[in-house]
């Protein structure tokens, strides 16, 4: 009967144990960076990043002028487009905000049309290649 009870106990133990690692391995990190790249002019380097939310993309950098660093930023909530800022001279300060889809797709169809396709909103609604 003893062997039994430390048996039980074993067996309880074990479950309980492959439950806790079962859940540590699945659990979820913490507040992953969703994000992916795109590589407008082939040469290695990521000039567009997608920030994603976990269900839609919520922001957008793009290097324009291929110096490695990001001068235009798109801000979206929902997937719908909010807010364009440019760094137009390349100084570090935004020269250009926008506050409406056409007005920032005109600009940017202007001045760095290879970012088009990357970077379309249909009815304010962000509709690129993701």
């Amino acid at each position: 009967m003893k062997k039994i009870a430390v048996i039980i106990i074993f067996l309880f133990v074990l479950f309980f144990a492959g439950i806790y690692l079962g859940y540590a391995q699945v659990a979820p990190a913490a507040n992953p960076a969703l994000t992916r790249t795109v590589d407008v002019n082939k040469d290695g380097k990521a000039d567009i990043t997608y920030y994603n939310d976990g269900k839609n993309v919520a922001k957008i950098e793009a290097d324009t002028n291929y110096d490695g660093k990001p001068d235009t930023t798109v801000h979206l909530k929902d997937g719908k487009f909010e807010s364009a800022e440019v760094d137009t001279n390349n100084d570090g300060k935004i020269e250009k905000r926008y506050y409406d889809a056409p007005s920032f797709s005109e600009w940017l169809n202007k001045n760095h049309s290879e970012f088009h396709d990357d970077m379309y909103f249909s009815n304010g609604i962000f509709t690129a290649r993701y």
